[in-house]
């Protein structure tokens, strides 16, 4: 199973953890072919709400850059997943203009926490062409470009 790194904060603020505070998950993994089973050992990691702080082997598992990926499939009809890291907490825009430069979607626009994430973007009301995609965070911004078929 897993875990995106933007979902650790929600699980820890279920479970009663305050803003800065510190939490050890335990985890492992199991196995099974239907007939035999096989676990790993149990492994650890302290976690500071909303950021991982560090795990048993003293590395961080955060980013370390913002970046902006390809969006997939590219090109595409009618929608398209667009993931991007983020390497600390800011308030994020992530927008889709024509290349008219006339905005067309909006698919951020809040405080987002440092990590991974993904949204789709289903284009089942614009026209074939290629669109430009900037995700701004902080002082930092990047955009590409994606085509979308009809």
């Amino acid at each position: 199973y897993d875990i995106a790194f933007g979902d650790l904060d929600t699980i820890l603020v279920d479970l009663g953890v305050e803003s800065g505070a510190n939490a050890t998950i335990y985890h492992r993994v199991i196995a099974s072919d239907g007939s035999d089973e096989s676990s790993s050992d149990t492994r650890s990691a302290t976690l500071e709400r909303g950021t991982l702080t560090s795990n048993e082997n003293g590395g961080l598992d955060s980013p370390t850059r913002f970046s902006l990926d390809q969006n997939y499939p590219n090109p595409f009809n009618p929608s398209t997943k667009i993931s991007f890291s983020l390497e600390k907490a800011a308030p994020t825009q992530l927008v889709v203009y024509n290349m008219l430069g006339q905005k067309v979607a909006t698919l951020v626009n809040e405080r987002l926490n440092a990590g991974e994430h993904t949204f789709n973007f289903k284009a089942d009301n614009l026209s074939s062409g290629i669109y430009i995609y900037r995700l701004q965070s902080a002082s930092q911004s990047i955009t590409k470009r994606m085509t979308l078929i009809k």
